[in-house]
This record gives structure tokens, sequence and C-alpha cells, in this order.
């Protein structure tokens, strides 16, 4: 089922380029819907999944930012840009006087100051205000794709591009849409490599994170028994080849559903009630028998989520034979004969006869 997704900024352009990142990111899987608010500066919602919205969209007010970034249906984008245009800018000589020109003077501001925060801080920059007469002193013009609102400076324009999603902002609408293994994909990582990172410690932790969820995704599919796993309200977060192959799933799109409505006959919810283990149940599913076993996850007594091994019960007993027999042949053999015990006479040859 697709997760309808309505991104809403003050201009048209910057509308359409965000739902572009996402339709590239995501696919099919977002319905995207476009909002553009200009100077009324509120948007109401509908009904939509998720909205994700500019500070702009809402007049940059601060307790407007506060609500809203608290509320379970709405993303703040956090914009930022990418490492190609800081080279642009890493080449400026020091000292450089630079007009910096946006929609309004307060993104302006809002550009200087992530420009700071990415480390470009040996230029002197200068928001530009159209309303004001008077023109300070300059000798670049800096734009974030705003070209069109600089055609009346005779000076050299560099133009850094659109500010493109930033990292913050791309997984919190994947948490949101409980979307987070798509962030595994090749062209997430691609795009999160394009992109400035500004705190190494949350660069090393995320980067680390994705490193052993990848050894993760490897050992799932490596394992000749079927694994699927759950959070902590029994929503499938991950499932491997030999489980899909085992119950052949008739729920599309399994990741994100509610183990009640896809996997009835697992007992879930009896594992996160009492938080123990529950071991070689016996169940049917799609008439074949199965045996299974649930593992709760428990972190400081809290539950945290659980995971349910299985296996066909032929599966199961041919595997038991199959041990039974590598056991039977692995050296137990008889290390003495009839023809070892002593003696001739007619009665022991009768004993061993």
């Amino acid at each position: 089922m697709k997760k309808k997704v309505c991104i809403v900024t003050y201009a048209k352009e910057a509308a359409l380029f965000y739902a572009k990142i996402l339709s590239d990111l995501f696919g099919d899987i977002l319905d995207l819907d476009t909002m553009w608010v200009g100077e009324k500066q509120r948007f109401d919602k509908g009904n939509h999944d998720l909205y994700v919205v500019t500070t702009c969209s809402f007049g940059g007010d601060v307790i407007a930012k506060s609500k809203l970034s608290k509320q379970n249906d709405t993303v703040i984008i956090e914009r930022t840009i990418a490492k190609e245009s800081l080279e642009k800018l890493k080449s400026v000589p020091d000292g450089t006087k630079a007009l910096v020109v946006n929609i309004t003077p307060r993104m302006s501001i809002e550009t200087i100051a992530h420009l700071t925060d990415l480390g470009i801080n040996k230029i002197k920059f200068i928001p530009y205000d159209s309303s004001d007469d008077y023109l300070p002193n300059y000798d670049i013009v800096i734009t974030p794709g705003e070209t069109r609102h600089t055609n009346s400076f005779d000076k050299e324009i560099i133009d850094i591009g659109d500010r493109v999603l930033s990292i913050n902002t791309i997984v919190e609408i994947a948490i949101k849409l409980n979307l987070e293994s798509y962030l595994e994909k090749e062209n997430f990582r691609e795009y999160f490599q394009s992109l400035p990172r500004t705190n190494y410690s949350i660069d090393h932790l995320f980067n680390k994170s994705i490193y052993l969820e990848s050894n993760f995704s490897i050992l799932l599919e490596i394992l000749e028994l079927g694994v699927i796993g759950v959070d902590e309200n029994n929503i499938i977060y991950t499932y491997n080849k030999k489980a899909k192959s085992i119950i052949d799933f008739e729920c599309k799109n399994i990741i994100g559903k509610n183990a009640k409505e896809c996997l009835k006959e697992i007992p879930f919810e009896e594992c996160k009630i009492n938080m123990k283990e529950i071991n070689n149940k016996l169940i049917k599913i799609n008439n074949f028998d199965i045996v299974i076993s649930v593992r709760p996850v428990v972190r400081m007594s809290k539950y945290m989520g659980a995971f349910v091994i299985l296996q066909k019960f032929m599966e199961e007993e041919n595997r038991q034979l199959k041990m039974r027999a590598q056991l039977s042949n692995k050296g137990h053999y008889a290390k003495y004969t009839f023809d070892d015990i002593l003696g001739k006479s007619a009665i022991i040859e009768k004993i061993k006869n």
C-alpha cells in the first residue's frame, strides 16, 4: 500500500525539487503531493500519512516549528549543500565579500548560517535584501539555485545549487513511514555519500549501524532456517528468503505490517505479553506443518520485539535423520569379531555359531 506524502514549501520550485529527490529514493511506494504557500505562510493538513515541510512554510515561527516537529505526521525539512557545491566555495580567496541572494532576506541569512556550519567561514557573507535601497560593497554573488534573482548583478555569480534534503530528514521520513529497510538500498547510500557530514560521532555511529545491518542481512540469508523479525509493536521489519519460501506470504509488501494481520498463526502477542521464549511449537500455515520458536528481545525489562525461527516439519525431520546418520558413521565400529574369541571346544563353537 502506497504512503501518501505531502511536501509543503514556500515556493513551487522547491516543492517540485524535493518531490523529485524523494521519488528517486523511495520510488513508487510514495504517493507524492506538493503544496507551496507563498506569502500566506500557512498550510492546512488534509488526508496524508506524512507532511514534509520547510520552516518558511509557516514564516519560520519558532513556536510553530516546535509544535510541528513533535507531531508524528510531520517532518521539518533540514537542508544541506552537496559536497560538490562546497568545493566551489573552498576555492574562493579568504576575506572575499560575498552577497548571498535567496528568495527572502531571512532565507539568505539561513543559507549563510548553514554554510558557516559546514566550515565555510573564511568568506565574508552579506545577506541581500531587495527592499533595501542601500547595496553594500561586494566581490561576488552566491545563490543556492535562485539565479533568477541575480540578473541585476554585474559581478561573478556562484550558484551552489538547490539545497538538498539532509541525511537527518531522509532518515526521519523513513522512520515515520515505517520504511527503515529502504535506508540500506544502494541509491540511499549513494545519496548520503554525496552530502557533507558535520558531526563525526553521528557519522561514525551511522556508518557502524549500516555495517552491522549489512552483516545481519547476510547472516539472515545464509541461514537454513526461516527468520522473521518484529519490533515492539509486532510490526514486521525483516525476514529472509527462507522464511518467504516456507510460508509463501500472501501479504504484499509484508514489511511494515502488523504480524496479527499477516501471520496470525505465529504467537508474537503471547511472546510479547509473557516476554518468554516459545520453543518448538508445531503450527499449520497454508496446510503445511511448521515448527517454530519465538524468541523475545528484551532490554532493561522492556520488550523490544521478537524473532521467530521456523522450518517445515518434514525438513526438520530430515535434518534430524541426516544428523543421526552422520553420528552412526563417525567411528562407532566393533573393535572385535567372533574370530577373536579364543577356544575351539564344541561348546565355544556352538556359542559362536
